[in-house]
């Protein structure tokens, strides 16, 4: 039962998009072009925490409500142009069959699997969990740096027991 559960509710949408990152910073002023900048840093850990936070609560309303649209709009561009709000909706049935409420990570800290960080690509990656009861929320996002923001390009939740990696 616990394995069948686990399956149900295991990583639902994987995409791993070659997506290049918008350089912040880049501008015409007059005849003059400013070089683009390189792609930010990692955000602080107090910023990378509240965006962790802010993901998963926008995941967590679009099951409740199974309106995707809003998690929709905080994808990167490419992500928009691969998934509709009706096709995310979708990914996430097992969620919405099975009404998993994540709404009890607000008042909880982040555990970092691995220190946020950005690669080679200018990807930022987000990967831990939330010490709920009785089971586990694991999540990992990854990020782009489009005008300027981070927008999400790849989500994945699992809910597992306690004791599951």
């Amino acid at each position: 039962m616990i394995r069948q559960l686990r399956a149900a509710l295991g990583i639902v949408l994987l995409t791993g998009f070659a997506v290049g990152s918008e350089q912040a910073g880049a501008a015409s002023r007059g005849k003059y072009q400013l070089a683009a900048a390189a792609t930010p840093a990692a955000p602080s850990d107090a910023v990378a925490r509240r965006m962790a936070k802010i993901t998963l609560i926008t995941f967590n309303n679009a099951v409740a409500t199974g309106n995707f649209t809003v998690l929709r709009l905080r994808t990167a561009k490419r992500f928009r142009a691969s998934f509709s709000a009706v096709k995310l909706r979708r990914r996430f049935a097992a969620f919405i069959k099975r009404r998993v409420d994540l709404s009890p990570i607000v008042s909880l800290g982040v555990n970092w699997a691995v220190r946020p960080a950005v690669n080679g690509k200018g990807r930022l990656r987000l990967r831990g969990h939330f010490k709920t009861v009785p089971k586990i929320v694991r999540f990992e996002f990854r990020y782009v740096f489009e005008g300027k923001e981070w927008m999400l390009t790849h989500i994945a939740v699992r809910v597992t027991d306690r004791l599951a990696k």
